[in-house]
């Protein structure tokens, strides 16, 4: 059943400032220690998290939604850590866990010389790749929004970039045919891994760093030796162009979404189809779950899905 928080001025006034719409009712409430967000846990095992608007929305109010996040039980009570950017939950099932405070307002902008296509940051947050338009690849410090590195090269648009997972390199792909391997700590090319005959869309980096999958619009999933640049495995059987590749945590999945709106689930290491079915119009944009079990998927029909990983 849906309940209110009701905010009021405790100076003055006999009419509650706002009234949040929230799920069920209350179980925990708390105020951050900056003064700005609240955070409200109710019954059905949800907390809502409520901060400033955005300047020039409208309509204009004091709290609005930032996040919801899902616990594995009534949360009994919560409090906000010190600095207001994270909190702890107690819940009934005897868990404390910490949550990271996520805003609404940007935190930082980091500019190309035209549209950005692909984004990797690094598993501590610090490091940010990015490509572009402008035909670069560019290394950011994220604390302090400062470049580090325009790494040149590629002749055209540069479409996807992935990071290891040690933070030591990157791979990216460009409208020239050209995958490159980069080297983000001393911001220098190590070498141009492959050349194909059609852009390169999506590429994915397996966790274990020695394989790059890459595909686009020659409708085959290519899997690379990361030194080499040798083609391990070729995987065909889309029937057009390929916008998203990625591997789960363990590297023993792969999926591929296209346009067509076919989802593949492979296995990498010797070419299996697990899965396809027909999902969206036009397949967009696919990725695993933390623990493997769902997959994410967003489509150009307007439509986001969760599914059950195969």
């Amino acid at each position: 059943q849906e309940s209110e928080v009701l905010v009021w001025n405790a100076g003055a006034g006999e009419l509650p400032l706002q009234k949040l719409k929230i799920d069920a009712p209350v179980t925990a409430i708390a105020y951050s220690p900056d003064n700005q967000k609240i955070a409200v846990a109710t019954a059905s095992s949800l907390v809502h998290v409520f901060g400033p608007s955005l300047p020039n929305v409208s309509p204009a109010s004091e709290l609005t939604l930032h996040q919801t996040i899902t616990t594995t039980s009534v949360v009994k009570d919560l409090v906000f850590a010190a600095n207001s950017q994270s909190f702890w939950t107690a819940s009934v099932d005897g868990k404390v866990d910490q949550w990271n405070y996520v805003g609404l307002a940007q935190r930082r902008q980091m500019n190309h010389g035209g549209p950005v296509y692909g984004v990797a940051i690094s598993g501590n947050g610090n490091t940010v790749v990015s490509c572009s338009a402008d035909q670069t690849v560019r290394v950011w410090d994220n604390g302090s929004g400062a470049q580090k590195f325009q790494l040149n090269g590629h002749v055209g648009a540069v479409h996807a970039v992935a990071m290891s997972r040690d933070e030591t390199f990157a791979v990216s792909s460009g409208a020239d045919g050209t995958l490159r391997l980069w080297d983000i700590i001393g911001g220098r090319q190590l070498k141009q891994l492959a050349k194909f005959d059609q852009t390169m869309y999506s590429i994915a980096l397996h966790p274990n760093g020695q394989m790059v999958a890459a595909a686009g619009a020659d409708r085959r999933v290519h899997l690379l030796d990361i030194i080499t640049g040798e083609e391990r495995r070729t995987l065909e059987g889309h029937s057009d162009y390929i916008h998203c590749v990625t591997f789960d945590a363990s590297g023993a999945k792969l999926i591929s979404y296209g346009y067509a709106g076919f989802l593949k689930v492979w296995n990498p290491s010797d070419g299996a189809l697990f899965h396809q079915s027909r999902v969206g119009k036009v397949g967009n944009y696919a990725q695993f779950s933390s623990d493997g079990t769902s997959i994410l998927l967003s489509n150009g029909d307007g439509t986001a899905s969760v599914l059950p990983s195969p």
